[in-house]
């Protein structure tokens, strides 16, 4: 069997293909992500647009697949990812869960779970729209980017790479002060601790990603993250000044937890076989 680190694909995609996918997603979501149009970016105007930019790395790797004659069935669509489904949901949960716990202990936060009391259907259909949200992300980068990137380096070294390029493409939102907590931390701090805590959480989406042989199980950790730390525990928790320096995607907590799944994850899941692109 090839060492977990060795390329499998035949015809690995060259470097300048893989710049070319990059910087397309990256143009392609400056429409939305920019005041282009208008004062605001089209993202903050209405929820089709933020739909939209979500959907722009998925639509740049659909839109490549037939230019590059790939494989559809390259981009992990097609597996369900089978038990490493129920690992995704529970994942954010078992992570991430304990960090809100800390910043309650420490006095940095108040939780009202009376709150939820009346909001179960709504949020479900938040969870339905937050998956439906990260299919188009995940398509892109775990579903195109990563693979092909896995072709030409080790699971370390593509996991690095797709997760820096994911962390920047959110630059332009943090910048306008539009993500989740961007104006309670400063920005010298906050994109250095964003990018180090979504970096090492690209690690784990990753590993799901090849160990599965599936797009699924990123999507749904990434759905299921989004709603967890943004919606459900935005309604039992009230924060104070201190509680995005310790919990959240720009603190110090996150991006601990980042360095922590890095680590832990380097070397790739053991008796898998790098996705193949061809």
């Amino acid at each position: 069997m090839p060492d977990q680190n060795e390329s499998l694909s035949p015809r690995p995609m060259s470097g300048q293909s893989i710049a070319i996918f990059v910087m397309a997603t990256f143009l392609l979501s400056a429409f939305f992500d920019y005041p282009i149009f208008g004062p605001h970016p089209l993202s903050d105007t209405g929820e089709i647009f933020m739909w939209l930019v979500m959907w722009c790395p998925g639509a740049v790797a659909l839109a490549f697949i037939p230019a590059r004659r790939a494989s559809f069935a390259s981009l992990g669509l097609t597996r369900s990812g089978g038990r490493w489904l129920l690992w995704a949901a529970a994942l954010p949960v078992l992570l991430y869960g304990p960090l809100y716990v800390l910043a309650g202990v420490m006095g940095h936060g108040t939780f009202t779970p009376a709150s939820l009391a009346g909001h179960g259907l709504p949020l479900f259909l938040i969870l339905l729209r937050a998956l439906g949200r990260a299919l188009g992300e995940e398509i892109g980068w775990r579903g195109y980017l990563f693979p092909r990137l896995r072709e030409r380096f080790s699971f370390a070294t593509s996991a690095l790479i797709s997760g820096v390029i994911w962390s920047v493409w959110h630059f332009a939102v943090i910048v306008q002060g539009a993500y989740q907590d961007a104006q309670k931390v400063p920005l010298a701090l906050a994109l250095p601790l964003f990018t180090i805590g979504l970096t090492g959480e690209s690690f784990l989406y990753a590993w799901l990603r090849e160990r599965s042989e599936s797009v699924w199980p990123a999507v749904v950790i990434h759905g299921v993250f989004n709603w967890f730390t943004l919606r459900l525990v935005g309604q039992v928790l009230r924060p104070d000044a201190v509680t995005p320096w310790v919990v959240g995607e720009m603190s110090m907590g996150s991006a601990a937890l980042g360095i922590a799944i890095a680590i832990a994850l380097w070397r790739g899941p053991k008796q898998a076989r790098s996705p193949t692109c061809v």
